[in-house]
């Protein structure tokens, strides 16, 4: 009895590390990503793709996108977002 009681113990005090490590790593993501630099730009066309969301899962959204930034430069790129057709809809007409 006392070895699973410290067994256990041992795995709730690995999850909870695991867990915290995770955290300080997203953590820091966030902070470097409102590190980036900003510029204007226009977006010149968006579209809407379905891609496989795998076994089970849902179906994300992902926008395709292209713009020209001031100054010079034409970029082009994609984002995934989890969204149902209709909130789709409604963030190509922005």
């Amino acid at each position: 009895m006392n070895a699973s009681i410290f067994a256990l113990s041992l795995f709730g005090v690995a999850v909870v590390a695991v867990l915290a490590v995770w955290t300080r790593w997203k953590v820091k993501q966030v902070v470097r990503a409102m590190n980036w630099p900003t510029t204007d730009a226009t977006i010149q066309s968006a579209d809407i793709e379905k891609v496989g969301g795998g076994r089970n899962a849902p179906e994300p959204t992902c926008f395709a996108f292209s713009y020209f930034v001031v100054g010079g430069g034409y970029f082009t790129g994609r984002f995934a977002r989890s969204a149902t057709d209709d909130l789709a809809d409604n963030w190509l007409k922005k």
